[in-house]
């Protein structure tokens, strides 16, 4: 028999654990959702980290084929003012599929001290496709060469 002045601690807190589990199931889901835009971010880092090299190995190749060109060994220097753009046979080579490059040359001559020099500027620029977009990166160099 239970009176008024009687306290039964068990009627007070029913449903208190519902409140807190429910609590600790909405804190948890929080952090799951941060951790998993966390790792697709990181994810996404590293693959345009990695296309971007691929961008960058396109454009050194770009820079060395318009180099033979103009600066053929065993030969003397040509003057270039030209523009060209990656082979078909450059889709073959593995992990460079989805990119190309586009070289540029161009040759200025230059008098210094009454000696005439070509100066001979390069420019390669590798772009490598995803699925976001385009990735490309470009890499210069300049060559001073006596007429």
């Amino acid at each position: 028999m239970a009176t008024a002045g009687n306290y039964h601690p068990k009627a007070r807190q029913s449903g208190s654990m519902l409140v807190m589990s429910l609590f600790v199931i909405i804190v948890l889901s929080l952090l799951g959702i941060t951790l998993v835009t966390m790792i697709s971010s990181a994810s996404q880092s590293v693959v345009h980290d990695v296309v971007g090299t691929r961008a960058h190995m396109a454009a050194r190749s770009g820079l060395g084929h318009i180099a033979a060109t103009a600066l053929p060994i065993g030969a003397s220097p040509a003057t270039c003012n030209t523009t060209i753009n990656s082979s078909a046979s450059f889709t073959n080579i593995h992990g460079l599929q989805l990119c190309s490059y586009q070289a540029r040359c161009t040759t200025t001559v230059v008098d210094n001290g009454g000696v005439n020099y070509h100066l001979y500027r390069l420019e390669s620029t590798g772009q490598c496709q995803t699925r976001d977009g385009w990735v490309s990166h470009t890499v210069t160099d300049s060559e001073f060469v006596p007429q």
